[in-house]
């Protein structure tokens, strides 16, 4: 188990200086920027974290995208898709890949909103956290507050889920059929005592988990009225283009989903025209029937005529 960063966090100062104060600005911004962790330490915090990296494995052709797979206190199996941006300066992306689902911190696009580090790239920046410990505390949340699952839309998490619903009714059954020994009975206790135990969580845990926000921001107070004024037109581009990424990663992904779905939707219209085709000639041959009973009822003289 991690302990998160305690540092004081501040926000870098906007590069746009009046010359007054050039010579102070450029010193913040030389030491910003040296600050900031090495995007190969990041990538080395999470593909080798001691709990995240047995399941986690690399999705796209480069180097920015990763999926970890993990299991609820319910049983149940997500993917969390972490993205990391090429540029040192830009926050991840993470998403609950492969399900439709509800939940505070997502959005309609599965993307994870309510973690307060990775919302903007100033408060990634300021949090001065490794990308290990940011999925793991995402993970670990959804461990403990599971989401409520409507749709699963990726077919490996089906299958994967399948294989986990079938341990767990293996399990239920044996709990369910225990020999009648106190040995077996004690040994089971024990078992279920130890997973008890494995999902508490105390509460100095739990503090960790939550970055300390600082009471004041010297070096904002200290900017002037335009330098706010252009931080702030800065601060809404780096959303449009936050938000433009987001669209297309969830492009691709209802994409992907769609023509997972092609194959089910082309084999269910074929079942139907057959069951049309089937309905047309059970409607036919009763017909048949009916006009045969009635023809020899009638002692062979053709009705109707």
């Amino acid at each position: 188990m991690f302990s998160w960063s305690k540092q004081s966090s501040t926000p870098a100062a906007s590069s746009s200086v009046p010359s007054s104060s050039s010579a102070a600005g450029y010193r913040r911004n030389s030491a910003s920027t040296a600050s900031l962790i090495p995007r190969n330490v990041h990538l080395s915090s999470y593909l080798n974290h001691p709990v995240l990296k047995p399941s986690t494995r690399k999705v796209s052709a480069d180097d920015t995208t990763y999926d970890t797979v993990f299991q609820t206190t319910n049983g149940f199996a997500l993917i969390v898709r972490v993205y990391v941006p090429a540029d040192n300066t830009k926050a991840p992306q993470m998403t609950l890949h492969g399900v439709i689902a509800s939940h505070n911190w997502l959005d309609i696009r599965m993307r994870v909103i309510g973690y307060a580090p990775i919302l903007s790239d100033q408060s990634w920046r300021s949090s001065k956290l490794k990308l290990g410990d940011a999925v793991y505390a995402v993970i670990h949340h959804f461990q403990l507050h599971p989401p409520s699952i409507s749709q699963v839309v990726d077919e490996n998490l089906s299958r994967l889920q399948q294989t986990l619903s079938g341990t767990s009714n293996n399990n239920a059954t044996n709990r369910s059929n225990p020999p009648n020994t106190t040995s077996s009975i004690n040994v089971q206790a024990q078992v279920i005592d130890k997973k008890e135990a494995a999902c508490k969580v105390d509460e100095e845990e739990l503090s960790s988990l939550i970055p300390r926000v600082p009471s004041n921001f010297p070096e904002i107070e200290e900017l002037s009225l335009q330098l706010l004024i252009n931080y702030q037109q800065n601060i809404r581009g780096d959303a449009l283009k936050e938000l433009k990424e987001s669209i297309e990663m969830s492009n691709v992904d209802t994409a992907t989903a769609n023509l997972a779905l092609e194959e089910k939707v082309e084999s269910i219209c074929m079942e139907v025209e057959t069951l049309k085709q089937d309905l047309k000639s059970n409607k036919a041959l009763n017909e048949s029937d009916e006009f045969a009973d009635d023809w020899v009822e009638s002692g062979g003289m053709m009705l109707g005529l």
